[in-house]
């Protein structure tokens, strides 16, 4: 399973979507959206300018929304 999630620091909601992930046990792959140029453009090359944006398996979650981390998550694990 490849989880990245897109996120920026003083944004509650990547924290919360990072807290979740971690204490899910599900690893991740943080990327910063301020601090690497790269990252930024991806996100911006997806249609999106605000954080967090979480990829499972490149399904696209914007926000913090609980119920689709959990039914994605379920998705790729089942």
């Amino acid at each position: 399973m490849s989880v990245i999630v897109f996120s920026q620091p003083g944004c509650p909601a990547c924290g919360q979507v990072k807290s979740y992930l971690t204490a899910q046990g599900v690893p991740f792959e943080e990327r910063n959206v301020q601090a690497d140029e790269q990252a930024w453009q991806e996100l911006h090359d997806r249609g999106y300018s605000a954080t967090p944006l979480t990829l499972v398996n490149g399904e696209e979650i914007l926000g913090f929304n609980r119920a689709k981390l959990d039914r994605v998550l379920a998705a790729v694990a089942s």
